[in-house]
């Protein structure tokens, strides 16, 4: 607290104390307590939000991500969209709507349930400018996920991305050894061992371990 205060006097910046909260796992009451008392935040409890995503020390549920599916639908039903043509639709999809779910799909892998109506809501939102149920389906949806030269609509697949940046993820860990974070993971984690060969950590985070097992999509795909 003096190092913090101290920085305040001299940047002349000034933390609004009511918004902050202290979020203390793992430790005796008494350890926590005291730290509480010294700097009077207020006790905070996971999982809480932080920059617009959820952050939780255990696997999300479908409850902590619904969010980001009725910002989607909202988005949806936006008046304005209800006059667009089938190619203001596509274009809609591509450009807004995945990159509504981009910045989550970044952070961690999302449940399988969250993506299904994701892609739920787009693909009955192409078809007939609605998110409502329709059985109108000219084209299946996998086939609109192809490139235009393979007959679809070039739409990306919002689960085969949300796996590729996660194995971006394992691709900084690997190659970007002189970042400060992957130095803490490199420190923590391998520990100087092959990074291709060694097991998942079985006692962090679902977050770490889901970064680790894209190794499995990698070695599936190449089998």
């Amino acid at each position: 607290m003096t190092a913090f205060n101290h920085f305040s006097d001299v940047s002349g910046l000034k933390a609004n104390v009511d918004k902050i909260s202290l979020y203390v796992v793992g430790v005796s009451n008494e350890l926590r307590t005291g730290p509480l008392t010294a700097m009077q935040f207020q006790l905070g409890e996971l999982p809480f939000k932080y920059l617009g995503v959820p952050l939780s020390s255990r696997k999300l549920n479908i409850s902590q991500c619904l969010p980001l599916v009725d910002k989607i639908i909202a988005r949806v039903k936006c008046c304005t969209s209800k006059f667009l043509s089938y190619g203001g639709r596509l274009q809609l999809i591509k450009s807004v709507l995945f990159e509504m779910q981009t910045y989550w799909a970044q952070v961690f892998l999302l449940p399988k349930k969250i993506l299904y109506l994701i892609t739920s809501v787009c693909r009955n939102f192409l078809r007939i400018g609605s998110n409502e149920y329709s059985k109108k389906s000219l084209v299946a949806w996998d086939t609109m996920c192809h490139p235009r030269s393979a007959g679809g609509l070039n739409i990306i697949d919002f689960s085969l991305w949300n796996r590729a940046a996660i194995f971006k993820l394992l691709w900084a860990v690997a190659k970007e050894k002189q970042q400060l974070q992957m130095k803490w993971g490199h420190a923590f984690y391998i520990k100087g061992k092959d990074l291709s060969q060694m097991p998942s950590p079985k006692q962090e985070s679902w977050v770490v371990k889901k970064v680790f097992d894209a190794r499995k999509w990698w070695n599936t795909n190449l089998n």
